[in-house]
């Protein structure tokens, strides 16, 4: 039998290997904060989840806040929301009806087609036009829009699409060049 393959050889290189791979006591000390830094991550984890509102919290809490809307509801009726500091329900024109918007869209549409750059300008800005009006204008021009475009970039789109417009027309000759220039004023 030769040494290399005797059994207390074997054992003694692989004891060898053994204490070689231990880690220094830089290396334990690392491994020893890693796992304290981990078990108190996880701590924090069951907190959060001990804190975590449940499906019977959650009907509780919907209870609470109807309770809530209630006492808002007859603080307006009573004339307390305001010494109570609970804002108004907004009432903008999107909640009006579709029709009212279309309607005063097409008055406005009718009033600023003659007028020039500055007259379209004026007259949509002292309309005092909400947002969806506006958008129903151009949309009655088949100008499309951006989703959130301040009011004035609204009214200068509106203004330069109509006078580009009417520019493309008189080139293309559908409107006779004798036509009568458009108004710069507002009546």
């Amino acid at each position: 039998m030769s040494a290399a393959s005797d059994p207390m050889t074997k054992f003694l290189r692989g004891l060898r290997g053994f204490v070689r791979s231990l880690p220094t006591d830089e290396e334990r000390a690392e491994i020893l904060r890693t796992l304290r830094n981990t078990r108190d991550f996880l701590d924090e984890v069951e907190d959060l989840v001990k804190i975590f509102p449940t499906l019977e919290s959650n009907q509780e809490m919907s209870q609470a806040i109807t309770r809530l809307d209630l006492l808002a509801a007859r603080a307006r009726e009573n004339g307390l929301d305001k010494v109570l500091g609970i804002p108004k329900p907004r009432t903008n024109m999107k909640a009006a009806n579709e029709s009212e918007v279309r309607a005063r869209a097409e008055e406005l549409r009718k009033e600023i087609r003659p007028l020039g750059r500055t007259g379209i300008t004026t007259t949509l800005q002292r309309s005092g036009a909400p947002v969806v009006v506006l958008r129903a204008v151009a949309d009655g021009l088949n100008l499309p829009l951006p989703s959130s475009a301040p009011k004035s970039d609204l009214i200068r789109r509106i203004a330069t699409h109509i006078v580009n417009d009417r520019g493309y027309r008189l080139l293309r000759g559908d409107i006779p060049e004798d036509t009568e220039q458009p108004k710069e004023g507002v009546s």
